[in-house]
């Protein structure tokens, strides 16, 4: 009978539901009211990424393509080919105030405020992080202060990269983005 679906049918739909529908290439839509299943009712609303990290336009969109690799190795290589697409900065930048400090490899970050909206740039020694530098330049220039004050830096784990990133470029992502935040 349809009763007898009905629980089946919620397990079912909570199981999609906690599942990262991504990594199945699925946009699932969002509710707009209460889902009835059978007798009961559940309003269920899946928090998106941009609710969850505050993250802008353009590092979501490039949070949502490292997601989308299918493991560790490739997210390293597209961070190693990010660095590649990294100018590098002047000299007369790489200063001790445009310094990250806390970081194992030498990164330089400066940011410009035009219009009301910050644009970065950054470089690093090391390839790997000089990648990272490019996620956040690339993902946080051309927004507002406000916007880049409120993206949280959870979202590297998000992203995919977290657990794989060592304790010390994990801590110098965080530096990198507390500076930025700063100079923001």
């Amino acid at each position: 009978s349809m009763n007898a679906r009905a629980p089946f049918a919620a397990v079912l739909l909570l199981l999609l539901l906690a599942s990262p529908a991504a990594s199945w290439g699925l946009r699932l839509p969002q509710l707009p009211r209460p889902l009835r299943l059978g007798r009961c009712s559940a309003s269920i609303r899946m928090v998106s990424a941009v609710e969850q990290y505050r993250l802008t336009p353009k590092l979501l969109e490039t949070v949502e393509g490292l997601r989308s690799l299918p493991d560790d190795k490739m997210r390293y290589k597209q961070l190693l080919y990010m660095a590649t697409q990294c100018a590098d900065l002047d000299a007369v930048h790489k200063t001790s105030e445009n310094k990250v400090p806390g970081c194992l490899s030498t990164v330089h970050v400066i940011g410009e405020l035009r219009d009301e909206r910050v644009y970065f740039q950054g470089d690093s020694d090391g390839q790997l992080t000089k990648g990272l530098v490019k996620l956040l330049v690339d993902g946080l220039s051309g927004y507002t202060p406000a916007e880049i004050q409120v993206v949280d830096a959870e979202f590297i784990k998000h992203a995919g990269l977290g657990a794989s990133l060592t304790p010390g470029r994990n801590n110098g992502f965080l530096n990198m983005l507390a500076v930025m935040k700063r100079k923001a």
